[in-house]
């Protein structure tokens, strides 16, 4: 999600600050606190996620990628993709010649508490690789980091 997430707590343990923010909030806040900390916080959490001129329409070679109309090309042909298997697309393409570590990817996809299910992204990149990849067999476009997580390449 783009939404800035901010813990607003009395609770001051170290512990629960670091599960929050392990959990995906983007800041923690300790009762009790300026109304000006509060503010300059909220402005510095938007500046954080406001959206970047991004590419809608990546092109590799024959592969379409529209992230606007949610529609995925090879040679023309649509190609067809489960919601689990876009967004993961989506991601990759989002972040082109990053490695995306395992944990990364599954915490987008699946949320923070899926960090123990590493065969699913295993099993939905191999889907994803069949379908998008000319050669599945010998994947060009998202590449395996080994004990790291992937890397798209396009």
């Amino acid at each position: 999600s783009e939404v800035p997430v901010i813990v607003l707590t009395v609770r001051d343990d170290v512990q629960e600050k670091v599960a929050a923010l392990d959990a995906g909030a983007d800041d923690y806040i300790t009762k009790p606190f300026s109304t000006p900390e509060l503010l300059a916080r909220l402005r510095a959490a938007q500046r954080k996620t406001r959206p970047s001129e991004e590419v809608s329409v990546f092109k590799n070679g024959d592969l379409v990628v529209d992230l606007t109309a949610h529609v995925v090309t090879r040679a023309g042909r649509e190609i067809k993709l489960s919601a689990t298997e876009y967004a993961l697309l989506r991601l990759f393409v989002k972040h082109p010649g990053r490695v995306l570590t395992h944990r990364h990817i599954l915490r987008e996809i699946w949320g923070p508490k899926s960090e123990e299910h590493r065969q699913y992204l295993r099993v939905y990149v191999t889907h994803l690789r069949q379908k998008i990849e000319p050669d599945p067999t010998k994947p060009s476009l998202i590449q395996t980091q080994p004990g790291i997580g992937y890397r798209f390449t396009g």
